[in-house]
């Protein structure tokens, strides 16, 4: 298991202004970490960049804590794919037996993402978004497997968790 505490990835071009505070690459697969009060923000601004603890584009992640951490899009995690972050070789993006707890994002308390997610398992307690998605915003199709959701807030819609522009299926 991996610790990574009070990362901060900082610069007026802080990884082209995507983020990752403590960990950005194309691939992850992760089991048992801890990401505590990381952070991604735009140099001498206070503006927040993508993903406060990660930026990724193709992911595994297994029995990891996410909390207090700060990002604009995504207070934990921002998933994204671009011509900068091809697809790896992993399969399917998965995230279970997981706890995103204590984290702010603009849009997305927990995760914002671009790409398609399965959620198992998982909870999301007291993130803030301070705009869309107290806990998670997905822009693709996510599946909710068995997850929990508890005093999640967004400033302009609190009762909104999530959106997406496609489907969600929940079970």
């Amino acid at each position: 298991s991996l610790i990574f505490e009070n990362n901060l990835a900082q610069g007026p071009n802080a990884i082209d202004n995507s983020g990752g505070g403590a960990v950005f690459a194309v691939s992850v697969w992760m089991r048992n970490s801890t990401f505590l009060g990381c952070s991604a923000s735009a140099g001498s601004s206070s503006e927040y960049l993508g993903g406060g603890a990660l930026l990724a584009c193709q992911f595994y992640i297994d029995g990891s804590l996410f909390q207090d951490s700060h990002g604009r899009y995504g207070g934990a995690i921002h998933f994204e794919c671009s011509p900068f972050l091809s697809r790896g070789n992993l399969p399917g993006n998965t995230i279970e037996n997981s706890t995103f707890s204590m984290n702010v994002g603009q849009e997305g308390g927990a995760v914002y993402s671009t790409v398609p997610i399965s959620f198992r398992f998982s909870t999301f307690i007291f993130n803030e978004a301070n705009s869309l998605g107290g806990a998670v915003i997905s822009m693709v199709e996510s599946v909710f497997d068995s997850c929990t959701f508890d005093g999640n807030l967004a400033s302009k819609q609190v009762v909104q968790l999530f959106r997406t522009q496609h489907n969600q299926r929940f079970l």
